[in-house]
């Protein structure tokens, strides 16, 4: 695992590559940042955009063309960033505590999401409370993914 300052340099050196929009991610960032409160949460946020463009990146390096994430807290908050760097389409599977402990951003991340998955009709409707539109949503179980909506 790299170091908060190793992250922090590599990100200043990859906000200066080809095929990143890092002037889409800041804007995103800014305006997602407007919508918290407290030092600490948005110096976290800060940080996870750091480690976004690094993510970047390696989408663009690598030429990937989706990025699928699980938990709904600071893997999608990276990815999402990515995304609005990139392109490059996500999808997230939430599980528990990344939505009832640290659901930070949820309606927007599902809005930026592909698609926005969960593990069970509980959790749906906890997301749908939270502004999570139906559209976006859907249910993985062991067998099968089920959707709630026609996508």
């Amino acid at each position: 695992a790299e170091g908060y300052l190793a992250v922090a340099l590599k990100a200043i050196r990859n906000m200066f590559r080809s095929g990143i929009r890092v002037g889409q991610g800041l804007r995103a960032l800014v305006s997602d940042l407007r919508q918290l409160s407290g030092l600490r949460t948005r110096a976290k946020l800060c940080f996870q955009f750091l480690a976004a463009v690094n993510l970047a990146d390696a989408l663009v390096k690598n030429r990937i063309s989706h990025v699928h994430v699980h938990f709904a807290h600071v893997p999608t908050q990276v990815a999402m960033y990515a995304s609005v760097m990139t392109g490059v389409p996500f999808t997230v599977t939430s599980h528990a505590n990344d939505i009832f402990e640290r659901g930070l951003l949820l309606a927007l991340k599902a809005e930026r999401s592909t698609r926005f998955f969960t593990i069970s009709d509980y959790n749906l409707k906890f997301l749908k409370d939270q502004g999570v539109p139906e559209s976006r949503l859907g249910i993985v179980s062991v067998e099968r993914v089920i959707p709630t909506a026609t996508v």
